[in-house]
């Protein structure tokens, strides 16, 4: 048994009867568990063991990754925003940055001249539609000693996901159709939510689909539990921290395997993950333009460190002939007793700012890890168990004591989402316009409506404080047509009016958290 209660905005509890996450109000739950944990290990960080330790709950065992993220952060250069949403750079002395002692943040705008010596092309103007479907979000509904499921079910995971209004996940694939697996991929299909789904690994650990096995792959996509259910099919998720010293070659194996067996179901087939970006180099895709595959955490650095999507991208092509690029795991875990964690009200900002800039550079699609914080973990000192957009709290080990939260990041991503709902399916060209008198880390990119309105993104580059605050500058809009303008606040989910009559320049306070403008002619 659990009792449920509801959370508004502010995070206040209140009782209620709702299921969890019924759409509506975001809802919280108290939840009963019964599996053993073994954790998968921290992401994010600059440290030498830094990142993801594969799926080892079902087996017992982990691997860690090793070696560091290269090069240090610098400056940010200074910029002129154009109606492209790229800026022009010029070179900025080189600072380093420092983590901060009580949260493990960035001290300092830890930036890089964006787009300068990265190979990463700006994207362009985006609609808005095109924004929305760009976010994406991990899941772990196979992970039934987590907060993911609930007396045998992963609704509460669905229900999450309808509120939040995301609509595209990953998760691995599930071998087994049971009722309870069948009844969540039918419901993220029926909900409009696209799935990619990780194909399995080598030697089939966890559950999974091994080498040998593509023809029961092609059946489950064909004809069984995922029958027109799965978006796109993911290579084995960063091998090379979990394989061994013969990864590579057991990878290439797999990976030729699998891309013959799925080329006729014409299911788009995206390139295996790597915990490491060196180890790309060591690896070469038999299938031809397979589209590439990047976790590109940002751990200490900034959203729009240039050490971060530029150095991921340009990695990534040694082992894919591919064009399309996506991030298939990113974000910032608020463990605050660890290193490279940020506290709540820091995480928000960064994933919003992360997922606009990566759309404007190069990444088609940004899946954030994860929705929930799968465990309490009182202590702070375990990274994998605060990557969530909702956190979880309650006696580590009385699973029925748990209650389910919304973090300010998921507060501001649903905002953000509800906020770039266009009705229309095409959008013609955005109203043109140029920045003055900003300071040289504002950054900003249009996105086109169907009703012929432009919303304008704009942001300072910069680090936050531990309560999200950030210094504010002014900037001037200058509109290409005389238009009235609105300004809506992702961190705060309030729309103000700038000009509520045609006028062709506005001026507002521009800080680290992403302020949306609505241009209207």
């Amino acid at each position: 048994m659990f009792a449920t209660v509801a959370i508004g905005v502010t995070g206040v509890l209140t009782s209620t009867s709702a299921n969890a996450f019924a759409p509506g109000p975001i809802r919280a739950i108290l939840q009963t568990i019964h599996s053993p944990l073994v954790v998968k290990a921290p992401k994010g960080s600059d440290d030498a063991a830094e990142g993801e330790q594969e799926e080892g709950r079902h087996s017992g065992t982990t691997v860690a990754r090793s070696g560091k993220h290269a090069g240090p952060v610098r400056a940010p250069a200074s910029t002129t925003a154009s109606a492209a949403g790229t800026p022009s750079t010029s070179a900025s002395s080189s600072a380093s940055s420092t983590p901060s002692a009580s949260t493990g943040a960035p001290s300092s705008p830890a930036v890089q001249p964006p787009g300068v010596g990265t190979g990463v092309a700006s994207t362009g103007t985006l609609t808005d539609a095109q924004l929305i479907d760009s976010i994406g979000v991990n899941i772990h509904p196979n992970y039934t000693d987590t907060t993911y499921v609930q007396n045998g079910s992963a609704q509460v995971t669905l229900n999450a996901l309808q509120d939040l209004g995301i609509k595209n996940v990953r998760t691995r694939i599930m071998t087994s159709a049971t009722p309870a697996a069948t009844s969540f991929v039918n419901g993220l299909a029926a909900s409009g939510i696209k799935l990619d789904a990780v194909v399995g690994t080598p030697d089939g650990r966890w559950s999974t689909y091994s080498t040998g096995q593509s023809a029961q792959l092609v059946q489950a996509v064909t004809n069984g539990m995922y029958k027109g259910k799965v978006a796109q099919l993911e290579m084995p998720n960063e091998w090379d921290a979990n394989g061994g010293s013969t990864w590579a070659s057991d990878l290439q194996r797999f990976d030729a395997e699998y891309g013959r067996a799925l080329a006729p179901t014409g299911i788009p087939v995206l390139g295996p993950s790597m915990a490491q970006p060196g180890s790309y180099a060591g690896f070469r895709s038999a299938i031809l333009g397979e589209a590439r595959n990047i976790h590109p955490y940002a751990g200490t650095r900034l959203p729009e460190a240039d050490s971060v999507i530029g150095a991921w991208s340009a990695d990534s092509t040694h082992s894919s002939t591919g064009s399309t690029l996506q991030a298939t795991e990113l974000g910032w875990h608020d463990a605050l007793n660890t290193r490279g964690g940020v506290t709540e009200a820091q995480q928000a900002p960064y994933l919003i700012r992360a997922l606009l800039w990566n759309r404007t550079h190069g990444v088609s699609r940004s899946y954030i890890y994860e929705l929930f914080d799968q465990r309490p973990e009182p202590a702070m000192t375990n990274r994998e168990m605060h990557f969530g957009l909702v956190a979880v709290s309650g006696d580590a080990v009385v699973p029925g004591t748990w209650k389910q939260r919304a973090k300010p990041s998921y507060i501001q991503l649903k905002g953000l989402i509800g906020r770039l709902q266009d009705s229309g399916t095409t959008a013609g060209a955005p109203v043109q316009y140029s920045l003055s008198g900003q300071p040289s880390d504002v950054y900003s990119m249009p996105i086109a409506r169907a009703d012929g309105s432009t919303d304008i993104a704009i942001w300072r580059m910069e680090a936050l404080a531990a309560d999200g605050s950030s210094p504010s500058a002014t900037a001037t809009v200058k509109l290409g047509v005389p238009a009235s303008v609105e300004a809506y606040d992702t961190a705060t989910g309030r729309t103000s009016t700038l000009s509520s009559s045609a006028t062709s320049s506005v001026t507002l306070p521009v800080d680290g958290s992403v302020t949306i403008l609505r241009v209207k002619p």
